[in-house]
């Protein structure tokens, strides 16, 4: 399982937060024999499994993309998406 957004409109970081924090009722764990989701689940749907369907990790991800847009944020201390990106708007 992948997760994914189609949002272009907004950040997807709420979205990813709230199936985070997601649990599954009680009543369908034990009543319907749905599967817990924990937190190791929930990290590879949200890019665990992506990562080792292209024969990498997120670790080597991370590390592969030092001078990408999102870390040159980082380093000028912003906090994306909500602030503005003076060297993207110009």
């Amino acid at each position: 399982m992948l997760w994914g957004t189609g949002f272009s409109a907004v950040h997807p970081r709420p979205l990813i937060e709230l199936f985070w924090d997601f649990e599954m009722p009680a009543d369908l764990v034990e009543g319907y024999r749905y599967p817990e989701l924990t937190k190791e689940m929930k990290k590879k749907i949200l890019g665990g499994n992506f990562a080792r369907k292209m024969g990498t990790t997120v670790e080597e991800l991370k590390n592969g993309l030092p001078d990408d847009e999102i870390a040159k944020v980082k380093a000028a201390g912003l906090r994306p998406p909500w602030d503005k990106i003076p060297e993207l708007v110009k």
